[in-house]
């Protein structure tokens, strides 16, 4: 999300164009936090170490316990309230070993200082969720036609163009003040994604057909975002966008990205939609299909 929110904030207006106070860490697969005491440690550590990482990208290029011989030294620049989970979420899914660094490091590549954004080895420099995801997807995730690459680009630039205006309701500022999923009115491109998951199959449930992909990093993550930042509100108008979220949480990668204690929230909540879904009363106001009712 646009810059960074903490999760379960007992408010419900928070700006996605701040960073959060406090940031995590990435190391051999451990998540720690750093909360502000240390970060003038790590600020004042990090400057002395900028050239230093130029040597390390080659070092863990080499690196069978840090990297393959396939990927360069990625290097994710986020925070746990912002988007970045959503990309660490990908990558843990294509297996593409990665450092995650202090949103505030000088050696951030984004020309706002915003994040999410990425270093792929010494030169590559990408942000933006969307952009980080298809070029992950295309390096390293199998898109290696023009193809493939539309088929699943089209549903990430759907999640950041029209699905995330659609669940993150914001003021001119860019505060999030409210989500379309509480409306008693179904908001068309949740319609749009019940729909599509209908025709999906129990051996094909993923946005696009083969396997869960990049798509599903952004889509699922966003539907679940909401869950964490509006607790009172139910999905349990979409049942098939309910099963989804179910699948999307449940993935391994998912619960190494946002951590066990989020992600075992997130299940709970999620089961308590489908046990609502299944209710006598919601099933006579099921949406599929009622795209203006």
């Amino acid at each position: 999300l646009r810059g960074a929110v903490l999760f379960f904030m007992p408010v419900l207006s928070f700006s996605f164009s701040s960073y959060s106070s406090s940031s995590v860490m990435r190391l051999s697969g451990h998540v720690s936090p750093v909360n502000n005491n240390t970060l003038p440690a790590l600020r004042l550590q990090n400057r002395k170490n900028v050239q230093g990482r130029r040597l390390l990208a080659c070092a863990c290029a080499a690196s069978s316990s840090s990297s393959s011989s396939s990927t360069g030294h990625v290097r994710l620049y986020g925070s746990s309230g912002s988007r970045s989970p959503l990309v660490s979420f990908y990558l843990h899914e294509i297996n593409v070993p990665f450092e995650l660094i202090n949103p505030r490091d000088e050696t951030n590549p984004h020309p706002m200082g915003q994040v999410p954004a990425l270093r792929d080895g010494l030169d590559l420099e990408v942000w933006e969720s969307g952009a980080i995801l298809m070029y992950l997807a295309d390096k390293y995730g199998g898109l290696d036609t023009p193809e493939k690459r539309a088929e699943v680009g089209k549903w990430v630039v759907w999640a950041n163009a029209t699905l995330d205006p659609c669940l993150f309701i914001e003021t001119p500022e860019g505060k999030v003040i409210d989500t379309s999923v509480r409306s008693s009115k179904p908001a068309r491109p949740l319609v749009v994604l019940e729909n599509h998951l209908a025709s999906k199959t129990d051996d094909d449930p993923y946005v696009v057909s083969g396997g869960f992909s990049a798509a599903d990093a952004a889509i699922g993550s966003y539907l679940l975002y909401v869950s964490l930042f509006f607790p009172d509100v139910s999905y349990a108008a979409y049942p098939n966008i309910c099963k989804y979220m179910k699948l999307v949480c449940t993935r391994d990668a998912y619960r190494e990205a946002f951590g066990a204690p989020m992600t075992d929230s997130l299940i709970a909540k999620v089961d308590d939609y489908l046990n609502e879904c299944n209710s006598p009363a919601q099933q006579a106001k099921s949406v599929i299909g009622k795209l203006f009712s």
